[in-house]
């Protein structure tokens, strides 16, 4: 049920992703970086509940969902570069971005609003 759930709630980003803007520019930002973090997050990990289940890394999970609402620069700060990103009109602020940093490894995504301001960090999202 929770894959079914958070599948259908990415489903549900993406398509707004994609849909609204006002410029109909369609061109989505995917950059893949590999880049070794340097967090000093023990890497504990939650099994898989299935063979299709990506592990969670709870620590570095519990430590993101302490950044919702802050800047991304801070989230980054404690857990490194994420492994690619993926960037596209915002549907919930005016000339602003709606992103997803992806931390493949640990199990979640980050989604963001990136605007002239800054880039805050708005959910921590399970890759489940």
């Amino acid at each position: 049920m929770k894959r079914v759930l958070a599948a259908l709630l990415l489903l549900t980003l993406l398509a707004g992703l994609g849909a609204c803007g006002k410029d109909k520019k369609e061109d989505i930002e995917i950059s893949a970086t590999v880049a070794a973090s340097g967090s000093d997050i023990a890497p504990v990990a939650t099994a898989p509940a299935s063979g299709t289940d990506a592990a969670v890394n709870t620590a570095a999970y519990d430590v993101a969902k302490q950044y919702i609402g802050r800047p991304v620069d801070e989230l980054l700060n404690a857990l490194g570069q994420p492994d690619r990103t993926q960037y596209a009109s915002s549907c919930l602020e005016e000339n602003a971005e709606d992103g997803m940093l992806f931390f493949d490894a640990a199990g979640f995504y980050a989604w963001t609003v990136r605007n002239a301001a800054g880039e805050t960090v708005h959910d921590i999202v399970l890759n489940q």
